[in-house]
């Protein structure tokens, strides 16, 4: 067996990719969002214990859905709209304080600020954001593209504890294939859910 070395994209060239990104609808992704809560809490078993961090949060609908997990935090993560997941944050701990600190938003991109976290520490989530017109939507032939998604596939992957899950509401099939290639286990039922086995 050959090994294909990994050649890890510089700073530059993730700016690159970034900035030929089609931030989606945000009122479209909240809905897509709650749909994705919904689903946290269907693999309940497979979320508790571990921090949530969402990708692309815009104005997240999942913080109702991730107080009923035991989690110990939630991170979103969106270059574009951190300012809208921030008010989400603030607006939902006005009726909920009891829940300060555990809700954080950082401007990031997804791959860089994954790079930064702890192996297999956290659940990955997105919805709507793993789909060619989104991540490098305006430069979609560009190398960079395709080295942006299989990197954040291995991060996400590396990331996400074993027996955990990667769930990724609306992503298409080039992402799907990506996180497959990682190494996740692609669920037989839903398109969007990704198990990560033990080795």
């Amino acid at each position: 067996m050959i090994e294909i070395p990994i050649i890890y994209m510089d700073q530059e060239a993730i700016k690159r990719v970034v900035k030929g990104s089609n931030p989606m609808d945000y009122v479209l992704s909240r809905g897509c969002s709650e749909d994705l809560g919904e689903q946290l809490l269907r693999y309940k078993k497979s979320v508790e214990g571990r921090r949530i961090i969402e990708i692309g949060s815009a104005r997240t609908g999942i913080l109702p859905h991730v107080v009923q997990l035991e989690v110990p935090s939630y991170v979103g993560v969106d270059p574009f709209a951190v300012n809208a997941t921030t008010s989400v944050i603030e607006e939902f701990l006005k009726d909920n304080p009891q829940y300060a600190g555990m809700f954080s938003a950082e401007s990031e991109d997804a791959l860089t600020f994954l790079r930064s976290q702890p192996t297999e520490s956290a659940t990955v989530v997105s919805s709507g954001v793993l789909d060619f017109s989104v991540i490098g939507g305006k430069i979609h032939n560009d190398p960079d593209v395709a080295q942006y998604q299989r990197e954040l596939s291995s991060e996400i992957y590396r990331v996400t504890p074993v027996n955990g899950i990667s769930y990724h509401r609306c992503a298409d099939r080039e992402w799907q294939e990506a996180l497959v290639s990682a190494g996740f286990k692609a669920d037989e039922i839903s398109d969007f859910l990704f198990l990560k086995e033990s080795q």
